[in-house]
């Protein structure tokens, strides 16, 4: 099990590592390297997430329901052990040319990224539910991931402005050390997924014909069963557990985002901070994530999950706002600001897949079926959707606010949009998450009923004084 665990979390490599670049740095890429306009390289990012939402749509349903004798998630995985790599460096390939092929070519090569991305995301973290069935293992697999997350993290935030100054400095132009950069972590996050894939076989539930729950082909899901595919995510959302996560996920989607992508922006601009000592303010965060990570699984092991998530980002949030009226003007600062953040930010990427799998356990008593890949498409819609909305609305606020790429000095009023990006809407975001996950509705207790209930009607025998007390909150 310990070894099942172990490879399982290697593919939070590429789960936050490959997230963490594109989100972080594509913009600073585009608008830096390429020369792009703000507004434009938004709007592309953006577009090209948005895309990414259309292929969630279906690999939910497909990762429930494929039935072939290697299993019907891992497959998935092992496809993207090529497909992330080479997606991810066309992303970070410079084009020359008309502004109108330049936004065609990155708008393509963005959109097959993400839906790489969710081509592994959505079955590789439905796996992780089957791989841990217990309330508390899965929160302590979800831990033990989320120090391969950091790892991936750490390639994603440090290494580039470290390794890009290093080659530049060697006389290499910005071009081909970005280009570099990209394969390199691209090889090892590759690495990384290709061991997931091999040593978690056998851990999944393989679907034979005979088996599974319709007799269409995969051809048939595709182009078919679109009516199928909206009935499961209208029945999660009637989930009260499932719709309280996903108003939250929204709400940290959009301040997580702002918070990673106007980080650069803001120790660069605002702080007047070289790439080496930002580089350290990454480094900090990542630091930070690896102490809070024992502390977290401690919290939610004891006090629960909902407990955890709500008082961490509580905790970031109205602290960040202290630090927002204070000013976040200094090296000094901005450090505890990160930290804090940090705080909130990690609890969540940490134990919040834990709770969407425990909706499983609802969906099955609710509605007699187990679509865990449909709760992990679901979620990462809405992500998707979120993180389009807060990167667009980057590129739209810097505009209105007069930023200008070509300047190494900007306005005033571009120095205190960059505050209010980077510090002011995240903060408000993490409260605004903290109130909605209140209605959240399954602690330890609650799911331990759920389980002993599902137990009681798979041998026949009668579960009617737990259901009197479930169907009051599920």
């Amino acid at each position: 099990m310990r070894i099942t665990y172990f490879s399982y979390s290697l593919g939070g490599l590429a789960e936050a590592g490959l997230y963490q670049y594109i989100t972080t740095f594509q913009l600073i890429f585009l608008t830096g390297v390429v020369k792009i306009p703000p507004a434009t390289a938004g709007t592309i990012t953006s577009v090209a997430i948005l895309l990414e939402a259309v292929c969630c749509f279906v690999v939910g349903h497909l990762s429930d329901n494929l039935r072939w004798r290697y299993g019907r998630r891992r497959p998935f995985i092992l496809l993207s052990v090529l497909l992330l790599p080479a997606t991810m460096v066309a992303n970070f390939v410079t084009v020359d040319g008309a502004s109108g092929l330049q936004y065609f070519y990155y708008v393509l090569m963005g959109a097959f990224f993400w839906i790489a991305y969710s081509l592994f995301y959505i079955p590789y973290t439905a796996l992780g539910a089957e791989i841990a069935t217990d309330y508390d293992a899965r929160t302590r697999l979800r831990s033990l991931t989320r120090i391969f997350t950091i790892v991936g993290t750490f390639l994603a935030n440090v290494c580039p402005l470290l390794v890009i100054g290093f080659l530049m400095n060697a006389g290499i132009n910005d071009r081909q050390a970005w280009l570099m950069f990209t394969i390199l972590m691209c090889l090892l996050v590759g690495i990384g997924v290709f061991l997931c894939w091999y040593y978690t076989s056998g851990t999944e539930k393989v679907l034979s014909p005979e088996k599974a729950e319709t007799g269409e082909s995969m051809g048939y899901l595709l182009l078919e069963n679109f009516i199928l595919i909206v009935r499961d995510f209208y029945q999660l959302m009637r989930l009260k557990a499932m719709a309280t996560l996903i108003g939250t996920k929204i709400i940290f989607m959009l301040g997580f985002t702002l918070y990673t992508s106007g980080m650069m922006f803001f120790m660069q601009y605002s702080l007047r901070l070289d790439t080496a000592v930002t580089s350290t303010v990454y480094m900090v965060s990542i630091s930070a994530s690896i102490l809070f990570t024992p502390v977290i699984t401690y919290w939610a092991i004891r006090w629960g999950k909902k407990s955890l998530i709500s008082g961490a980002m509580t905790i970031s949030g109205l602290l960040g706002l202290l630090l927002y009226l204070i000013g976040v003007d200094s090296y000094v600062v901005a450090l505890f600001y990160v930290i804090l953040f940090t705080f909130g930010q990690a609890a969540f990427w940490q134990i919040s897949s834990a709770m969407f799998y425990d909706v499983a356990e609802a969906d099955e008593y609710v509605y007699g079926k187990r679509r865990e890949g449909a709760i992990i498409a679901f979620q990462s819609i809405v992500g998707t959707l979120s993180t389009a909305v807060a990167l667009q609305a980057i590129g739209l606020l810097l505009n209105m606010a007069g930023f200008d790429g070509t300047l190494s000095v900007q306005s005033t009023e571009t120095i205190g949009m960059l505050s209010h990006v980077f510090v002011l809407f995240p903060s408000l975001c993490f409260i605004a998450a903290t109130l909605t996950l209140i209605a959240y509705p399954l602690s330890k207790k609650r799911f331990e009923l759920l389980q002993r209930a599902l137990y009681l009607r798979s041998r026949g025998e009668d579960n009617s004084d737990l259901k009197k007390d479930i169907d009051k909150w599920i």
